[in-house]
């Protein structure tokens, strides 16, 4: 009799979880500690193969890194709990795996998600107040991601402290030199799909597709940079 007692309320006890898990909405968003998956609430499920055949083997690990960390901010605009933003690599084959439960608008995702992303340098309007850069007005150049080959970190070799070496293709050397050479002491601001990601005062005319970043980051600020410089400098 006592066994009967004990099962039966194993068994209300389970049933009660069961409800808890297949009626969450009577409790409210607030009381939902588990993630409902594609297979249960559905969703998108996005697949994108990306093209390295213009990317040094020694950078793919870092354009991983910079692009996942782009797609994941791009993901977010979408108000999406817990999104899962996955990089896998096969082979030479190179992919970035999407879920977005509750999603529905495959096309908007696409859209809005597996664009390349858009790096490019922006003079700063002149007659402004550099300390504030959330009053700045900047100006296009025609410098952007298509014409950086790639970026490291490195390291001073009499501080220790990282540093950022970015390195252009031809074309992009030459338009760098001209961007340089009227700006001196003055900031150039690099945009990442329109976000402010640096902004390095121009100490010289800077030749041979060659430039350096140093400043007062952390070493895993400058990572992220170059990761971000990297995912910027994917082919479109």
């Amino acid at each position: 009799m006592k066994h009967s007692k004990i099962l039966l309320i194993l068994i209300i006890v389970l049933a009660i979880a069961a409800g808890f898990f297949i009626y969450p909405q009577g409790l409210g968003s607030k009381f939902r500690p588990w993630r409902l998956g594609l297979d249960l609430v559905g969703g998108t499920h996005l697949v994108y193969e990306v093209d390295m055949s213009q990317v040094d083997s020694s950078d793919r690990d870092s354009v991983m890194a910079g692009l996942r960390d782009v797609i994941e901010k791009r993901v977010n605009l979408f108000g999406v709990s817990e999104p899962q933003v996955v990089s896998a690599k096969e082979g030479d084959s190179y992919r970035l795996i999407v879920d977005l439960a509750g999603i529905k608008d495959i096309k908007a995702a696409i859209n809005e998600i597996g664009l390349t992303p858009f790096l490019d340098f922006r003079e700063v309007k002149e007659t402004q107040n550099y300390a504030d850069d959330t009053q700045l007005e900047f100006i296009p150049t025609d410098l952007t991601g298509r014409y950086v080959k790639g970026a490291q970190i490195d390291f001073n070799s009499t501080t220790g402290a990282p540093q950022v070496n970015i390195q252009f293709n031809d074309d992009g050397a030459k338009i760098f030199e001209k961007l340089t050479s009227r700006n001196v002491g003055k900031p150039l601001a690099i945009f990442l799909d329109n976000n402010l990601i640096e902004m390095p005062v121009v100490q010289e005319r800077i030749s041979g597709g060659r430039a350096q970043i140093t400043g007062k980051f952390t070493v895993d600020e400058a990572r992220k940079m170059v990761e971000r410089f990297n995912a910027g400098a994917l082919p479109a």
